[in-house]
């Protein structure tokens, strides 16, 4: 994908996966966003997510609801994004180590530097059977999304089970494309200001909230094991 994206010769890239299916004018709607505003960087929208390909009755998933900062935090552009091929020149190309978040990372560094739009009509269908690179059981996609919730401080939502396989396996502050290693602050305005003041917003409120979920989940499962509990310590004491 890093290669057709600096081999394209138009000004806007945009994904289509094979798999997924686009309304007939998904791709002009995207377009004509970025032709009347110089300031928008992103399109992104809405889409219906299906169980088999081709079908189109599904559930439909909305992002019109999320401030702009959101793209900085979450994957609000889903599968059909489209944006300006010159934000390479300062978000940086799809992170090679990635297998199944690279999109989602990708995502967050053209957040940092661009404006985005949403047309207000569907755009496609996105195809969930289970069996993707994101979806199927085993896949990377924990331990990718962990890496980037780390790499760009989206502490609250970060699964801390995979923290030790997330920071091992991946060179969380380097963005590899083309083989070459950058720093993720080359893509990101002020990168390091961005993680103390999301370091803190963490320790005012996700933390507390973090340790009082992780509370109540252990308190939840010692209130529903107790009736088992005493008749299996009697069983175990008879054996």
């Amino acid at each position: 994908m890093n290669r057709c994206i600096k081999e394209a010769f138009g000004k806007y890239v945009t994904i289509w996966n094979v798999d997924d299916l686009r309304t007939p004018n998904s791709i002009e709607l995207q377009f004509n966003e970025l032709e009347k505003d110089p300031e928008v960087g992103i399109v992104y929208g809405n889409f219906i997510v299906v169980r088999s390909f081709g079908a189109k009755e599904g559930v439909l998933t909305v992002f019109s609801h999320y401030p702009q900062s959101e793209l900085t935090r979450s994957m609000i552009t889903g599968p059909f994004i489209m944006f300006r091929k010159s934000l390479c020149e300062k978000a940086g190309y799809f992170d090679e180590q990635l297998k199944s978040g690279a999109d989602f990372d990708l995502s967050v560094r053209l957040g940092f530097n661009a404006k985005g739009a949403m047309p207000k009509e569907n755009l496609g269908y996105y195809l969930n059977e289970g069996l993707g690179a994101s979806t199927r059981p085993n896949s990377k996609q924990v331990l990718d999304r962990t890496t980037i919730e780390l790499r760009y401080g989206i502490y609250d939502k970060v699964d801390y089970d995979a923290v030790p396989l997330s920071t091992t396996e991946h060179d969380i502050s380097h963005i590899i494309s083309f083989g070459q290693s950058k720093h993720v602050s080359t893509f990101v305005p002020n990168y390091a200001d961005v993680l103390v003041h999301r370091r803190k917003a963490w320790f005012a409120k996700g933390m507390r909230r973090y340790v009082m979920n992780k509370a109540f989940f252990v308190k939840e499962i010692k209130r529903n094991l107790k009736p088992y509990l005493k008749p299996l310590a009697l069983k175990l004491k008879i054996r």
